[in-house]
């Protein structure tokens, strides 16, 4: 295989703390150990600086990571860069469903993607009614930063943290944002769980849902964590409630995190999740509110029994999927 010249927009910052931009910089990363990868931001797209590293690299594939639904300003700037760089495959990756499909979905189309990557069946099916080829690819996950520890480790990295090595410790990290479902995180707080919630830091809060979080007793962390591998570590289970999908990546990384680090994990069977895992061996799917919060008290309940997450999600290290995304770059080539 021969070194490619890789243009990459997305909406990446330093110290991103949310998927969909923490996917772009982990992505880019591991094919930059193979090709030459310019990773820009959207907004630099129009920069004539960038406009001429561009033309000079003559990149062979141009990928646009949509960070959200596709917006009709995002579409028109991909289109002046489209024609700026008229040789350049194009492959789209779109991180969740299209809002106004019948608005964006012709837009995009005038764009010409050869592939578009989506990270569920449903998604898939939108994008294919409208013509487009789409390929199922899932998130992916660092397994050497996220690992599981020994119970001594655990128990002192707790204390650390001012937590009862004893307490059943529940997480959930992401945007503290009202239609992430999080009023059920308050509700296992209440029934004695040590709840925390680590709240991104790239996405502004919902500061009232963050009050109502704290007043129920939920431990809440709103600053950049640089660490956050240790979160996940001390924790026994990891909470996913989220069930709008316009509210999350539809692969959230922060569930294939916490399985990489081996802890619990009780969620909606969201987007993608169900093509890739099954219930069992510490990964349970809720389908109401009531039994999410049923299923997090019987893992409470069997929480000396073994887990296999780490074992399932080992396959999604990101130099795995970074391979899958070379391997479909080639193909187009």
């Amino acid at each position: 295989m021969h070194k490619m010249n890789i243009l990459v927009a997305s909406n990446h910052q330093p110290n991103a703390a949310e998927g969909g931009m923490n996917l772009a910089s982990e992505l880019c990363a591991q094919l930059g150990q193979r090709h030459n990868v310019t990773h820009v931001n959207f907004k630099q797209l129009l920069d004539p600086r960038t406009r001429r590293i561009m033309e000079i690299g003559s990149p062979d594939i141009m990928h646009l990571i949509f960070p959200i639904s596709i917006s009709v300003s995002l579409m028109l700037h991909s289109l002046r860069l489209t024609r700026l760089l008229p040789q350049s495959r194009l492959i789209v990756s779109a991180l969740q469903p299209p809002y106004h499909p019948m608005m964006t979905l012709p837009l995009l189309k005038s764009l010409k993607p050869s592939l578009v990557f989506v990270q569920s069946p449903r998604t898939s099916n939108i994008y294919e009614r409208y013509g487009f080829r789409a390929e199922f690819l899932p998130s992916g996950v660092n397994t050497q930063r996220f690992l599981p520890i020994s119970t001594a480790r655990k128990t002192a990295l707790r204390k650390s943290w001012g937590i009862d090595p004893n307490s059943f410790v529940v997480l959930h990290v992401g945007p503290a944002r009202p239609g992430r479902n999080l009023g059920v995180l308050m509700e296992l707080a209440k029934k004695g769980c040590y709840v925390i919630v680590v709240a991104s830091s790239s996405i502004s809060p919902d500061l009232s849902l963050i009050t109502d979080l704290r007043g129920s007793g939920c431990k809440v962390l709103t600053s950049y964590v640089s660490n956050i591998e240790e979160i996940y570590a001390i924790s026994d289970c990891y909470v996913f409630p989220t069930v709008n999908p316009f509210f999350s990546i539809e692969f959230p990384l922060s569930v294939l995190e916490a399985m990489s680090c081996n802890i619990s994990i009780v969620a909606y069977p969201f987007g993608g999740l169900p093509t890739c895992f099954k219930d069992g061996d510490g990964y349970a799917y809720a389908n109401s509110h009531e039994s999410l919060i049923e299923k997090v008290m019987e893992q409470r309940s069997s929480r000396k029994s073994k887990l296999a997450n780490r074992e399932k999600v080992l396959r999604y290290d990101w130099i795995h999927i970074a391979k899958q995304v070379e391997n479909m770059y080639f193909s187009q080539s």
